[in-house]
């Protein structure tokens, strides 16, 4: 397992920032059903106790459920949120990643760091792609988000602390994950996978780039369709993957050399740049950091971020992964 640094500023991902809402809390006895995600809250689980249920929108589709330590008060906290994701779109579990990081600082409103990597949870019938960050923000409090989207579902456990250590932490997630299974909420409503390509207007009449564009669509689609099951493709589109996104580029750089005569001069320079990119030998680094890391990494890559920094600075180039040109979607069945 790779691990990342990932430092992270209040206000860097303003272009992320999360609608504001008022909750409405929900009162309960006994356990909750969560009838729409098919999932049951307990009263408690393990030494647990759930202690506010609130529903975020008026639909009672949106929940979030608060469970503390009932031998130590407020000592840990644990804060469960199970809410919609809609159509699994490409870069859609990246987006509600950074939106949640930048909501856990607009609430600290200091500057805080985090070790971030891909996590997996495979069940019998699906298999889910998530996220985690364990987030160092202060020495005594041990702070850990995890987030999987699971088809037509978003899963987030928030795990705060100041009795347990990072191990103790993720062994109470694992006991939550037996409860709340993402590969569960899955099989709620799966997405569909003939999936759905949007492309951008701004491509208007230039035929040569729309073929770029679809050639690199569908490679992506080309390599999920062979490296990646069918039951974790629809819990989301897989493009967490890394390769996937090597191999894209690489098939929207060929396009130059049999189509360069055909292509205006705006769009002549975008291919021109992602070539340079291909022939630098950072076309890792490239794509990592546009994606601000949020990516699943082989273990045995060997990064240069130092060499990357010199070359992009040498050579300046107008690519932004994030603005794209075209969109992959699994629509929701």
């Amino acid at each position: 397992m790779k691990y990342l640094q990932l430092l992270f500023l209040l206000f860097c991902f303003n272009g992320f920032a999360q609608i504001q809402t008022t909750p409405k809390l929900i009162e309960e006895k006994g356990d909750y059903t969560f009838k729409s995600a098919k999932t049951i809250f307990p009263l408690e689980i393990e030494k647990y106790s759930r202690k506010n249920i609130y529903s975020f929108d008026k639909e009672n589709k949106n929940i979030g459920v608060e469970y503390q330590n009932s031998e130590s008060q407020n000592s840990t906290k644990i804060t469960v949120h199970i809410y919609p994701a809609e159509d699994g779109t490409e870069g859609r579990l990246r987006n509600e990643y950074l939106k949640s990081l930048q909501s856990i600082s607009d609430f600290a409103n200091v500057e805080l760091s985090a070790n971030q990597f891909a996590v997996k949870k495979e069940g019998e019938k699906y298999i889910c792609n998530g996220f985690k960050a364990k987030i160092i923000s202060d020495k005594n409090i041990q702070n850990q988000l995890t987030l999987f989207e699971c088809g037509t579902w978003f899963l987030k456990i928030r795990i705060t602390s100041s009795e347990l250590n990072s191990t103790e932490i993720d062994n109470i997630e694992n006991k939550f994950l037996e409860v709340f299974n993402p590969t569960k909420l899955t099989g709620t409503k799966l997405l569909n996978l003939k999936s759905d390509l949007i492309i951008a207007p701004a491509i208007g009449q230039d035929k040569a780039m729309l073929g770029a564009i679809m050639g690199s669509a569908f490679k992506k689609l080309e390599w999920a369709n062979a490296n990646v099951s069918e039951k974790e493709r629809v819990s989301g589109f897989p493009d967490i993957y890394l390769d996937m996104h090597i191999e894209a580029l690489k098939e929207f750089g060929n396009f130059e050399k049999e189509n360069e005569n055909t292509v205006n001069e705006v769009n002549k320079k975008y291919i021109s740049d992602i070539n340079k990119i291909l022939k630098s030998g950072f076309l890792t680094e490239f794509i990592l950091k546009q994606y601000n890391m949020v990516m699943r990494i082989p273990d045995n890559l060997k990064l240069d971020f130092d060499g990357y920094a010199k070359w992009e600075e040498e050579n300046k180039t107008s690519i932004d992964l994030n603005k794209l040109y075209y969109l992959i979607t699994y629509p929701k069945k």
